[in-house]
């Protein structure tokens, strides 16, 4: 279950980008650390154990790096913006290091079974994992994947024909759509699998992920309003 969203997204979204700090003096202030931890543990139901601070706060009351018995070997962050604690908004990632690792496999896999050689990478427009909801201790892997919008970047080791690459985007978006997975879509077809060293891979989820440096892009099909655009690669002829 989710609970209602309690205030502005735009609040919640410009309030945890202010990472940089600019005007603000130096933060992580022993009580508004302690205020925002607790009220993290509270909302997840969960312990949480402060590791470390954050180098450049930023002027945030709270900016650190917890463990959590229950997801062993990860970082949960918590950041509060507010030295105040009565004035505090409270962000976690704690949702994404739940759930993102599998959130992950369920796309790669879901691709996978209909393309093995592909290669796939997915990142979130979300400020540093930081959801849009007010999540909590109810929150479900079904609730996630249904709340955020991937962007998943899927590509083939081979030249592909237009109809091939068209074919290809919607076999793709028709699956991950039978699983209830929202996916800005782009299918990326190279000249050769000798280009394919060029292509980034990620083992997590992004917060940002530049294709700019892929070379030998023989064509690929973007998404505008949810619709298919086939673009040619460069020195390439359209079919």
């Amino acid at each position: 279950m989710r609970s209602l969203l309690l205030i502005p997204l735009g609040i919640v979204v410009f309030s945890c980008a202010l990472l940089t700090g600019c005007g603000f003096t130096a933060g992580n202030h022993p009580k508004s650390i302690a205020h925002a931890v607790s009220r993290t543990e509270e909302r997840y139901g969960i312990e949480l154990k402060v590791k470390r601070k954050a180098l450049f706060p930023g002027g945030a009351g709270c900016d650190v790096y917890c463990t959590c018995k229950d997801l062993p070997g990860k970082e949960i962050r918590v950041y509060g913006m507010d030295e105040r604690p009565s004035h505090m908004l409270v962000c976690s990632d704690y949702i994404y290091q739940k759930y993102g690792d599998d959130f992950l496999r369920l796309v790669s896999d879901t691709i996978h079974e209909i393309y093995p050689d592909h290669t796939v990478n997915m990142y979130e427009r979300g400020y540093n994992h930081f959801p849009s909801k007010n999540y909590d201790k109810n929150t479900s892997f079904e609730d996630y994947i249904s709340d955020n919008l991937m962007v998943i970047y899927d590509t083939a080791p081979c030249p592909m024909t237009k109809d091939e690459i068209l074919s290809c985007y919607r076999r793709i978006k028709s699956a991950l759509g039978e699983k209830g997975i929202k996916a800005d879509l782009s299918v990326y077809s190279l000249k050769d699998k000798g280009y394919a060293g060029s292509v980034k891979r990620y083992d997590h989820i992004a917060t940002i992920y530049d294709y700019s440096t892929m070379d030998g892009i023989a064509c690929y099909v973007g998404e505008s309003n949810g619709h298919p655009v086939y673009t040619v690669g460069e020195d390439q002829n359209a079919n």
